[in-house]
């Protein structure tokens, strides 16, 4: 699996100079319970619209500014105001000002409401609007790139097929052996927004009737010994020592990754969540695949070692959807426009959000909240975003290495800066006739590795060996699942 060094060079090529709006020292007060965002009703952008399919430089011409919100017990939320993922936070309500006192002057309050502002206003314009026209005729290219690399990540109809024949096998194999127990699968299989690489993690379901004198570490013993009888597992591991316990095994000849637990019911919650967000927001699956596969690349997809796991990069790139005033409009259709949306995400999350001072979430339209200190010594975590199954649940508490991911989301943003003038260049020496190699616009960004290739193309073989039939594993629904994220 191919490895990507960081680039640390702060070279940017182009800069921009975008007017600074004024502040708005007005304050509305409202009483919330804890982190919870705001009701807001959706408001109206205001954007220049553009005749190309392709839009990569979106800017704003709304001078609205965000009304900051006071909640009781100092509860506050911010709610993001940007060029190219924005909100026009107009509202027909006045809002209330603050009172204070004619002789205390609150000096923490006051830097208070400061933060806030800052951390509300820090989305400036990635480009200004003068090199519009100048990268135009690049998104076409950068697009069709993206979704060609999309393309080879993404599960294949005989990966999903002998994924859920293996899930069968186990099945079959712990209902011998443990009677009436269940077999269920969540995270990015039923979702399907897992790698070729990726692990399967299933949950067995022990019922009541066999608590005994087994923990669950006795259990995970047990079940890593039936499924090595069977042939169904080598390279065990047992991580007793985790939040969740779980055995860790390989599956013999497909090398499937299986991850197991017991009587464990978040995953499912989670599952049927993302599912939803994907049939709700088009574009999300193939953005959150090309994200998970960009953080893999780079050791940073795995949660147990402070990375960002499946469900967190769906929750991301929803909130993203959600606040993109273009995609909400549907003025813009991020299907065609993948590698503009991957070009945008990277400068959001990597020079813009202020991951201390605001916290996602994806109910209540996307309106941003505040985060809430926590752990042995109460500090604000380095990223919040806060499950839709249960509110007061951080999904990224466990992603202690988040400032190497925002740095490394900053970074391949100036790279990406630096592909397309570069590709510019390039398009200049052809016309000139002075070369005529072709520039990949991605190279330095993301690429497909050699070994996702060979294992993409060796489950292919083995399915087409076995004689599997695709209709035995695949439902209807599978099918249509599949065939959207390839086109």
């Amino acid at each position: 699996m191919g490895k990507y060094s960081e680039d640390s060079d702060d070279t940017i090529l182009i800069s921009s100079d975008s007017d600074e709006e004024s502040h708005n020292d007005e304050i509305q007060i409202l009483k919330s319970r804890k982190h919870r965002a705001p009701s807001t009703s959706d408001s109206e952008g205001s954007y220049e619209t553009h005749s190309s399919s392709s839009v990569i430089l979106i800017s704003s011409d709304s001078e609205d500014e965000p009304e900051f919100l006071n909640f009781k017990n100092s509860r506050k939320a911010a709610k993001t105001h940007h060029s190219s993922i924005a909100s026009d936070f107009s509202s027909d309500r006045k809002p209330v000002a603050k009172p204070y006192s004619n002789t205390i002057f609150d000096i923490n309050d006051f830097n208070r409401k400061s933060k806030l502002h800052k951390a509300a206003h820090s989305y400036t314009q990635p480009l200004g609007d003068i090199y519009q026209d100048k990268y135009t005729q690049y998104t076409k290219v950068l697009n069709d790139e993206v979704t060609s690399l999309i393309s080879l990540i993404t599960p294949t109809k005989e990966d999903h097929c002998l994924r859920q024949w293996t899930i069968n096998k186990i099945s079959k194999t712990l209902a011998e052996k443990i009677p009436s127990s269940t077999v269920e699968v969540f995270g990015s299989f039923n979702s399907k927004l897992y790698l070729p690489s990726s692990d399967l993690d299933i949950v067995v379901l022990i019922p009541t009737e066999f608590p005994s004198p087994y923990n669950t570490t006795r259990w995970l013993e047990k079940i890593s010994i039936y499924l090595e009888d069977e042939g169904l597992a080598e390279d065990i591991q047992i991580i007793s020592n985790a939040r969740i316990p779980i055995v860790k095994f390989k599956v013999p000849y497909l090398d499937y990754n299986i991850d197991i637990s017991l009587n464990s019911y978040t995953g499912q919650k989670s599952s049927k969540v993302a599912i939803d967000y994907l049939k709700k927001y088009p574009g999300t699956r193939q953005l959150s695949l090309l994200i998970k596969y960009y953080l893999q690349q780079r050791g940073m997809n795995e949660v147990y070692t402070g990375g960002l796991g499946s469900y967190a990069i769906l929750l991301m790139v929803v909130s993203f959807f959600q606040n993109h005033q273009l995609v909400k409009s549907k003025k813009l259709d991020p299907l065609s426009n993948l590698g503009v949306l991957f070009f945008e995400f990277l400068d959001f999350y990597g020079n813009k959000f202020s991951n201390t001072e605001l916290a996602i979430s994806t109910t209540n339209g996307g309106a941003y909240s505040e985060p809430i200190p926590s752990g042995k010594f109460y500090q604000i975590p380095l990223l919040t975003i806060w499950d839709p199954t249960n509110q007061e649940n951080n999904v990224t508490q466990g992603s202690f290495n988040y400032v190497r991911i925002k740095n490394s989301f900053s970074n391949k943003h100036k790279d990406l800066l630096f592909s397309l003038d570069s590709a510019m260049q390039q398009n200049s020496n052809i016309e000139n006739k002075r070369s005529k190699k072709q520039i990949s616009i991605l190279k330095n960004i993301v690429k497909v590795s050699e070994y996702d290739i060979e294992r993409r193309d060796t489950i292919i073989d083995i399915f087409h060996k076995k004689k599997f039939n695709i209709d035995d594993y695949l439902s209807k629904e599978d099918l249509i699942d599949l065939i959207e994220v390839k086109n």
